[in-house]
Parts: C-alpha cells; structure tokens; sequence
C-alpha cells in the first residue's frame, strides 16, 4: 500500500478491553509460489486486498494510472474471469473480506466500508451495493471477520496509528451508516504494522511490516473474562518485502505483494491450515 508516515501518533482513549499477549516463536520458511502476475493484465496495477468466495479468488487492484479501484474475480485456476469498478470515492480499497454472501471492502483512503451483493459477482456488469458506513477510523488499513463468544464481529485495524485492533460488532455494517466509538466493544494491540488481516475459526492471521522485510504471524484469539486477548503461535516468512491483504484458500495462505514494481499474488502451504 502506498502509506503516508505518520510522525504523530495520538492515543486512542482506554475505555474498552484491551490485552497484549506476545511469544517469542522462530520463524518457518513456507515455500511461496506465483499465482497472479497483474503486469500481464495491466501493468499499472497495484495489488491489494484478497478474499475467497467459494471457488473464487476475489481481489482489489488499484490502476496508479486512474487512481481507480478494480475489483477482480479469478477462477479455481487463478485465471481473470471478471473485473468490477469500484465507487469513485474507494481509491485505494486495501481490504476484502466475504462472510455469506456479502463483500465487504474496506478503503484506507475514504474510511468507509462497501457492502456488496456477492451472490453473481462472475457474472455482474456492475457492483451491487447493500451499504455503504463509515468507519470513523482513519488509516483503517486491514480488516477480517470473526466469530467470538457467539457474536460476529468486524475486526479493523489502523496502519501506522497505534498497532491497535477495533472489534466492532457486524450486525452495525449491516444497518447504519456510521460507527461511532461506542459501537467499539474491544481493542487489541499488536506489534508491527498491520498491512493485512484475515480471521480463521479462532485464529488471527496478520500479515506485518517491518520496515523491508514482512511477517505473517498466527495468533489465538482468547474470550475469557469479558476480554478478548491474542497469543501468538507461529510465525512464516514472507514472500516478499511488502505483502498486503491475506486469505486460506485450499489449504494454501494466499497474500499479494507490490515490492520493487512486482504487483504479485502469492501462495504458500502451511500444515494444519484448511
């Protein structure tokens, strides 16, 4: 993503739950194998968010030449079978995510959340839009979707600005226009930068920067005493120096990557992953 440094950052107020769990874990090198090259669809393309849906691959790209966002669905062979604009105003779409048959994009750039209709996302000539909320969170970078204690949430996260995590109760995306800050029920904290998330039973996957040279950490999602915390349980190398959104697809771990003009899809087999 093309991020702009932010040299101040301001503290979030510490009303909600709010645990750090961090374990030293060496790293597993995985195997990482090319998927998608977008410079052979359009050379202008940056890639950005990731999301599954059925046999899917569903991806956000960003065109530098017209500062527009392209949805773009693949099919089992990872072979361009359709390509969607987004609205105008989502320029720089870094997150997707699929729960049932809803899309949810997020925009680091307008803060907003687009709902889309993903029932006939292969064959569609133009989005579907369900709803459209702000998310009231600047540099909301990377977002994922997770079932705690029988309640779904909305995870969110802002790059650069304080590694936190906001759980945000998915029922509120559905039916309002905006967040406000006490629709946040928890907030976690995380080391790194948070470049991507991706949400898997009761495990956290992040995909995190760290100044040239990226990690994708697995952490436990814990619910215990009216608190959400995070235990870390492994670490995988990356496939490259700048990796985006993250998905499980097939068993593999599929992640984008737009180090050194490369604009790359990217997928790697870890064990226990479904």
């Amino acid at each position: 993503m093309k991020k702009i440094l932010v040299i101040v950052l301001f503290l979030i107020s510490n009303l909600f739950a709010y645990t750090e769990y961090f374990d030293n874990q060496s790293t597993q090198n995985i195997k990482w194998q090319d998927i998608i090259d977008l410079k052979k669809i359009n050379p202008n393309l940056t890639p950005q968010g990731v999301a599954v849906y059925g046999d899917l691959l569903i991806t956000t790209n960003i065109d530098k030449k017209t500062n527009r966002t392209y949805m773009m669905v693949f099919d089992e062979n990872f072979t361009l079978k359709n390509a969607l604009l987004m609205p105008s105003d989502a320029t720089h779409t870094s997150d997707l995510e699929v729960y049932g048959n809803v899309i949810y994009a997020l925009d680091y750039d307008s803060n907003y959340v687009y709902l889309f209709d993903a029932k006939d996302i292969l064959y569609d000539k133009n989005l579907n839009l369900i709803n459209k909320v702000q998310t009231n969170l600047s540099y909301s970078g990377s977002a994922c979707i997770s079932k705690i204690n029988n309640r779904e949430y909305y995870v969110i996260s802002r790059f650069l600005r304080s590694n936190e995590l906001y759980f945000i109760p998915l029922a509120i995306l559905k039916n309002s226009s905006h967040i406000i800050n006490s629709d946040i029920n928890f907030k976690l904290k995380v080391d790194y930068f948070i470049q991507g998330l991706y949400c898997h039973d009761d495990m956290l996957y992040v995909t995190l920067n760290r100044h040239g040279k990226d990690l994708i950490k697995i952490y436990n999602l814990h619910y215990f005493d009216n608190k959400i915390k995070l235990k870390q349980v492994s670490s995988l190398n990356s496939p490259t120096d700048m990796i985006e959104d993250i998905v499980i697809k097939d068993g593999f771990i599929i992640t984008s990557g737009e180090d050194k003009n490369e604009n790359i899809y990217y997928k790697g087999r870890i064990n226990n992953v479904n």
